[in-house]
């Protein structure tokens, strides 16, 4: 994931002052493709991308600074992003969307009480969101993806990296529907 995909700067660091703050809302029918989204100057406050974003695709983009990377409540194709220094790098709420090929770095100073690579939630478990072929790398604590209620997701071919003692690969709460296989997690400490 190279600088030359960047073609547009958006730095919004002077305006995420709120865990509510997006800095790109993203509609329906999108393709946002090639931003470097600065998002804050902390991990505490704002997002880089939020919104419904039905048949739309994220995909090239870097993500920086910031609680939240992506959070969605759709089905976005969300591809081939590079999250960092997030507290929680891509969340989707009520979502079947499909989540590949992405590279996520939390942040080690975060304070967030979750911090977590990929996040997933739904009111009921009508959704089945995919994550697959992604790179989530944990810094301090947190867990690589999260499924807490609702959701029936597929996961698989995905590679986590846990640089501390206090850092998990895949937490499925009291799940009794995810489907994960063939997933590498490597703990360094």
């Amino acid at each position: 994931m190279g600088r030359e995909w960047i073609s547009c700067v958006i730095d919004t660091r002077d305006f995420a002052t709120t865990t509510t703050y997006r800095s790109i809302l993203l509609n329906n029918n999108c393709i946002l493709k090639s931003f470097l989204i600065i998002v804050a100057n902390n991990t505490e406050v704002g997002g880089g991308i939020g919104g419904t974003g039905l048949n739309s695709i994220i995909t090239q983009n870097r993500i920086t600074k910031g609680k939240y990377g992506i959070n969605v409540d759709s089905d976005p194709l969300i591809h081939n992003n590079l999250v960092d220094h997030i507290s929680s790098g891509i969340f989707a709420f009520n979502s079947n969307s499909i989540i590949r090929q992405n590279v996520i770095y939390t942040d080690p100073n975060s304070q967030s009480a979750v911090v977590a690579g990929i996040r997933l939630e739904a009111f009921n478990n009508s959704y089945s969101p995919t994550v697959d072929s992604n790179y989530i790398e944990l810094n301090r604590r947190g867990e690589g993806i999260r499924k807490s209620f609702g959701t029936n997701p597929t996961i698989n071919n995905n590679t986590f990296i846990l640089k501390h003692i206090s850092t998990i690969g895949i937490w499925l709460s009291s799940s009794d529907s995810a489907k994960v296989y063939n997933n590498s997690i490597y703990a360094e400490e």
